[in-house]
Protein backbone atom coordinates (compact mmCIF):
# COMPACT_ATOMS: atom_id res chain seq x y z
CA UNK A 1 0.00 0.00 0.00
CA UNK A 2 1.00 3.44 -1.03
CA UNK A 3 1.03 6.18 1.33
CA UNK A 4 0.72 9.66 0.32
CA UNK A 5 1.57 12.50 2.13
CA UNK A 6 -0.13 15.94 1.59
CA UNK A 7 1.48 18.64 2.98
CA UNK A 8 -0.13 20.69 5.55
CA UNK A 9 -0.67 23.67 3.98
CA UNK A 10 -2.21 22.33 1.13
CA UNK A 11 -4.66 20.22 3.29
CA UNK A 12 -5.28 23.41 5.87
CA UNK A 13 -6.40 25.33 2.48
CA UNK A 14 -8.21 22.93 1.43
CA UNK A 15 -10.43 22.32 4.60
CA UNK A 16 -11.07 26.45 4.28
CA UNK A 17 -12.23 25.64 0.74
CA UNK A 18 -14.48 22.72 1.00
CA UNK A 19 -17.87 23.14 1.66
CA UNK A 20 -19.27 20.21 3.15
CA UNK A 21 -20.75 20.48 6.09
CA UNK A 22 -21.27 24.14 6.07
CA UNK A 23 -25.43 24.52 5.69
CA UNK A 24 -25.31 21.77 9.02
CA UNK A 25 -22.53 23.99 10.94
CA UNK A 26 -24.50 27.80 10.09
CA UNK A 27 -27.79 25.90 11.25
CA UNK A 28 -26.83 24.45 14.12
CA UNK A 29 -25.37 27.81 15.03
CA UNK A 30 -28.71 30.16 13.59
CA UNK A 31 -31.49 27.49 14.79
CA UNK A 32 -31.09 29.01 19.06
CA UNK A 33 -31.22 32.55 17.83
CA UNK A 34 -34.48 31.54 15.91
CA UNK A 35 -36.08 29.33 18.19
CA UNK A 36 -36.26 31.89 20.93
CA UNK A 37 -38.43 34.04 19.00
CA UNK A 38 -40.73 31.82 18.13
CA UNK A 39 -41.15 29.99 21.66
CA UNK A 40 -42.09 33.44 22.69
CA UNK A 41 -44.78 33.73 20.06
CA UNK A 42 -46.04 30.47 21.40
CA UNK A 43 -46.01 31.91 24.61
CA UNK A 44 -47.86 34.82 24.35
CA UNK A 45 -50.14 33.61 21.72
CA UNK A 46 -51.32 31.08 24.42
CA UNK A 47 -51.24 33.79 27.30
CA UNK A 48 -53.97 35.98 24.63
CA UNK A 49 -55.82 33.38 24.08
CA UNK A 50 -55.84 32.00 27.57
CA UNK A 51 -56.94 35.69 28.52
CA UNK A 52 -59.75 35.32 26.34
CA UNK A 53 -61.41 32.67 27.50
CA UNK A 54 -60.88 33.73 31.20
CA UNK A 55 -63.00 36.92 29.96
CA UNK A 56 -65.36 34.56 28.18
CA UNK A 57 -65.73 32.80 31.56
CA UNK A 58 -66.76 36.09 33.25
CA UNK A 59 -69.21 36.87 30.36
CA UNK A 60 -70.75 33.66 30.73
CA UNK A 61 -71.10 33.89 34.35
CA UNK A 62 -72.81 36.78 34.13
CA UNK A 63 -75.15 35.67 31.60
CA UNK A 64 -75.89 32.53 33.42
CA UNK A 65 -77.13 34.51 36.53
CA UNK A 66 -79.41 36.74 34.23
CA UNK A 67 -80.77 33.76 32.54
CA UNK A 68 -81.22 31.35 35.66
CA UNK A 69 -82.53 34.16 37.66
CA UNK A 70 -84.97 36.03 35.48
CA UNK A 71 -87.65 36.18 37.37
CA UNK A 72 -88.53 39.16 40.32
CA UNK A 73 -89.74 36.44 42.61
CA UNK A 74 -85.49 34.94 42.41
CA UNK A 75 -84.12 38.00 43.14
CA UNK A 76 -81.29 38.95 44.40
CA UNK A 77 -79.77 35.56 43.07
CA UNK A 78 -77.22 35.21 45.37
CA UNK A 79 -79.44 34.64 48.30
CA UNK A 80 -82.90 33.71 46.71
CA UNK A 81 -82.16 31.77 43.71
CA UNK A 82 -81.74 27.86 44.49
CA UNK A 83 -79.06 26.18 42.53
CA UNK A 84 -77.75 29.44 41.37
CA UNK A 85 -74.18 28.78 43.17
CA UNK A 86 -73.71 25.61 40.84
CA UNK A 87 -75.35 26.78 37.82
CA UNK A 88 -72.34 29.86 38.25
CA UNK A 89 -69.80 27.33 39.11
CA UNK A 90 -70.57 24.80 36.18
CA UNK A 91 -71.35 28.28 33.71
CA UNK A 92 -68.07 29.78 34.38
CA UNK A 93 -65.87 26.31 33.92
CA UNK A 94 -67.56 25.88 30.37
CA UNK A 95 -64.84 27.56 28.50
CA UNK A 96 -61.73 25.19 27.07
CA UNK A 97 -60.10 26.21 30.73
CA UNK A 98 -62.65 24.11 32.37
CA UNK A 99 -62.11 23.41 35.98
CA UNK A 100 -59.04 25.89 36.30
CA UNK A 101 -61.31 28.36 35.75
CA UNK A 102 -62.91 29.61 39.16
CA UNK A 103 -64.73 32.54 41.11
CA UNK A 104 -63.04 35.07 43.33
CA UNK A 105 -63.84 34.73 46.66
CA UNK A 106 -66.46 36.70 47.73
CA UNK A 107 -67.87 37.06 44.36
CA UNK A 108 -70.44 37.33 43.30
CA UNK A 109 -71.35 40.49 44.70
CA UNK A 110 -75.05 41.39 44.07
CA UNK A 111 -76.48 45.10 44.90
CA UNK A 112 -79.03 47.55 44.33
CA UNK A 113 -77.87 50.68 41.76
CA UNK A 114 -78.93 53.95 40.62
CA UNK A 115 -77.89 55.49 37.81
CA UNK A 116 -75.89 59.31 37.78
CA UNK A 117 -76.05 62.16 35.31
CA UNK A 118 -72.66 61.16 34.26
CA UNK A 119 -73.45 57.36 33.20
CA UNK A 120 -71.96 55.79 35.78
CA UNK A 121 -74.09 53.50 38.67
CA UNK A 122 -73.69 54.05 42.45
CA UNK A 123 -73.98 50.98 44.84
CA UNK A 124 -76.97 52.47 46.99
CA UNK A 125 -78.20 49.05 49.10
CA UNK A 126 -76.13 45.98 49.40
CA UNK A 127 -77.83 42.36 49.31
CA UNK A 128 -79.84 41.21 51.56
CA UNK A 129 -80.95 44.86 52.20
CA UNK A 130 -83.95 45.70 50.03
CA UNK A 131 -83.65 48.75 48.65
CA UNK A 132 -85.90 51.80 49.36
CA UNK A 133 -88.80 53.33 47.22
CA UNK A 134 -86.69 55.33 44.67
CA UNK A 135 -83.68 56.10 43.95
CA UNK A 136 -84.36 59.57 45.17
CA UNK A 137 -84.61 58.21 48.87
CA UNK A 138 -80.34 57.84 48.43
CA UNK A 139 -78.04 60.94 49.02
CA UNK A 140 -76.52 60.98 45.74
CA UNK A 141 -72.75 61.46 46.07
CA UNK A 142 -70.69 64.82 46.32
CA UNK A 143 -71.44 66.89 43.70
CA UNK A 144 -73.42 64.50 41.20
CA UNK A 145 -77.22 63.82 40.66
CA UNK A 146 -79.28 60.56 39.72
CA UNK A 147 -80.44 60.73 36.48
CA UNK A 148 -83.45 59.15 36.86
CA UNK A 149 -84.59 60.48 40.68
CA UNK A 150 -88.03 58.25 40.85
CA UNK A 151 -86.55 55.05 38.95
CA UNK A 152 -86.36 51.51 41.14
CA UNK A 153 -82.78 50.87 42.15
CA UNK A 154 -81.80 47.66 40.07
CA UNK A 155 -80.73 45.01 40.82
CA UNK A 156 -76.91 44.32 39.66
CA UNK A 157 -74.46 41.50 39.61
CA UNK A 158 -70.72 41.27 39.60
CA UNK A 159 -68.76 38.49 38.67
CA UNK A 160 -65.13 37.92 39.22
CA UNK A 161 -63.04 35.15 38.00
CA UNK A 162 -59.43 34.10 37.58
CA UNK A 163 -57.31 31.50 36.36
CA UNK A 164 -53.55 30.85 37.15
CA UNK A 165 -51.11 31.26 33.60
CA UNK A 166 -47.97 29.24 33.69
CA UNK A 167 -46.02 29.69 30.38
CA UNK A 168 -44.85 26.21 28.59
CA UNK A 169 -41.18 27.72 27.88
CA UNK A 170 -41.06 29.92 31.14
CA UNK A 171 -37.07 29.83 31.25
CA UNK A 172 -36.75 31.66 27.59
CA UNK A 173 -40.27 32.91 27.53
CA UNK A 174 -41.50 36.52 28.03
CA UNK A 175 -44.66 35.73 29.07
CA UNK A 176 -42.87 34.72 32.26
CA UNK A 177 -42.90 38.66 33.25
CA UNK A 178 -46.87 38.77 32.34
CA UNK A 179 -48.97 38.52 35.95
CA UNK A 180 -49.29 35.16 36.83
CA UNK A 181 -52.95 34.91 37.62
CA UNK A 182 -55.10 36.24 34.72
CA UNK A 183 -58.53 38.15 36.66
CA UNK A 184 -61.59 39.39 34.59
CA UNK A 185 -64.69 41.09 35.95
CA UNK A 186 -68.03 41.41 34.55
CA UNK A 187 -71.12 43.23 35.79
CA UNK A 188 -75.11 42.13 34.54
CA UNK A 189 -78.34 43.84 35.22
CA UNK A 190 -80.55 41.10 36.49
CA UNK A 191 -83.27 43.83 36.89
Amino acid sequence: MKVVRIPLRRALRAYRRGRDGAAAVETALMLPILLVPLLNAIDLGSYAFQRMQVENAAVIGSEEARSFCNSPTKLPATTTCTGFSSAETSAIQSTSLGTNVSAVSGYPKEGYYCTLTDGTIQLVASVPTAPLASCSSYTAPSGKAWSAPSAIPSDFIQIRVNYTYTPSFGSVSLASLLPGTITATTWSRLQ
